[in-house]
């Protein structure tokens, strides 16, 4: 690679993570998603915070109640992404730029499609849902209602923004999704305190601020990508979309969203009995789930994966050190997943400190920490299944 190729790489955030010793590019890739991911959390704890503040516990459990359909969804598209995202760093591994292209375009009108229909489902069956599946405690199915339908205005910019952040991921550059992140995060706190307290427009300000917010960080990754970027583009009036490679990205990505979306069901079914106690329990869960949403997502293996997807794109001219780095990095997959648990395990010690930024806090900290040792326990299983799959 010559110098020119290597400062063009550095400007565009790229990585071509086969270049570097296995344990030295999945630490640095997976620094910025580690980072990226707690923030991420932020978001929904910062609503709860702020709902349960300014507003009071029905608000609070409002937000909560939703977290199962939202967390289906999320589950869904994601899989999805990461069936984009493998297909994409093959691809970039094996440097085939026009077959990238062709993925993206594919890849993000597949995602506006399903956006606008998943948006016009929760629109129409909320209410059923809540009422007869969920069956949401009475005094609080109306501020449940106002939030997620609010929330629908930014539901797009939220999967949208998610896609991008995986195309930006599978090109080597976790760096950029996390500054975006961050800038998203600060603006939605402001905006949900400024709603709230200022312009009072309750527990509809929580969810007005997180979809303005989800919407300016998709803008901002439309503009980078768009403007810094020379090997991805977002084409929107000549965009390419191919059937059969939508079929492979559906193929590779469907069984992680429909394994996530089993977890969300099982979630669901959870959130029926919890709300068969009312709205104070209900309020309780929401911060347990919270914090249970913190320590489930550090387990991610998106940069090992990314990893193994560029390496096996590129064996095609490097065969022999395919098979070498792959065998490095799954070395380092189960490395990192040790690690992940030991930290989780301190982690869990920061609860009762959170839990004071609540109203009601002596009723809703044993409420969370009863419901908090049984999500450990659950979580401690499944932590030791995927170690020894």
């Amino acid at each position: 690679m010559n110098d020119k190729e290597q400062e063009d790489k550095e400007k565009e955030n790229i990585m071509y993570l086969i270049d570097e010793k296995p344990w030295r590019a999945i630490t640095k890739f997976s620094i910025p998603l580690f980072l990226g991911t707690l923030i991420q959390q932020i978001y929904s704890i910062s609503d709860a915070v702020i709902a349960g503040r300014f507003i009071g516990k029905d608000a609070l459990a409002a937000v909560g109640v939703n977290a199962p359909l939202i967390q289906i969804a999320i589950s869904l598209f994601f899989g999805i992404s990461i069936g984009a995202n493998i297909l994409i760093s093959q691809n970039f591994g094996a440097k085939n730029k026009q077959i990238i292209s062709k993925i993206i375009d594919t890849f993000m009108i597949s995602l506006y499609i399903a956006s606008f229909i998943f948006i016009g489902l929760v629109l129409i069956f909320a209410r059923p849902i809540h009422e007869y599946i969920l069956h949401t405690p009475p005094d609080v199915i109306e501020g449940s209602l106002i939030y997620i339908r609010t929330l629908m205005f930014g539901a797009l910019s939220l999967f949208a923004y998610n896609g991008l952040a995986a195309i930006l991921r599978a090109v080597g550059d976790s760096r950029r999704p996390l500054i975006i992140l961050i800038v998203s995060n600060i603006i939605n706190i402001i905006f949900s305190i400024l709603f709230v307290t200022v312009l009072k427009f309750g527990i509809a300000g929580i969810a007005l601020a997180t979809a303005v917010s989800q919407t300016i960080s998709f803008i901002i990754g439309i503009i980078y990508i768009n403007t810094r970027s020379k090997i991805i583009r977002l084409h929107f009036f000549k965009s390419e979309f191919d059937i059969k490679m939508l079929k492979n990205v559906i193929s590779v990505g469907l069984p992680v969203g429909i394994q996530g979306t089993f977890v969300s069901v099982g979630m669901f079914v959870f959130q029926y009995f919890i709300n068969s106690f009312g709205s104070i329990v209900v309020a309780g869960y929401s911060i347990a789930i919270r914090i249970e949403f913190i320590i489930s997502s550090l387990a991610s293996d998106t940069a090992q994966h990314c990893y193994v997807d560029q390496t096996a794109g590129s064996c095609s001219y490097l065969l022999c050190q395919c098979f070498k780095s792959v065998t490095h990095a799954h070395t380092h997959i189960h490395t990192s997943h040790g690690i992940v648990c030991c930290v989780c395990k301190y982690f869990l010690l920061l609860t009762q400190l959170m839990l004071r930024r609540f109203k009601s806090f002596h009723i809703l900290h044993k409420l969370s920490m009863d419901t908090r040792c049984g999500s450990r326990a659950r979580h401690c299983i499944g932590f030791s299944k995927g170690a020894h799959a």
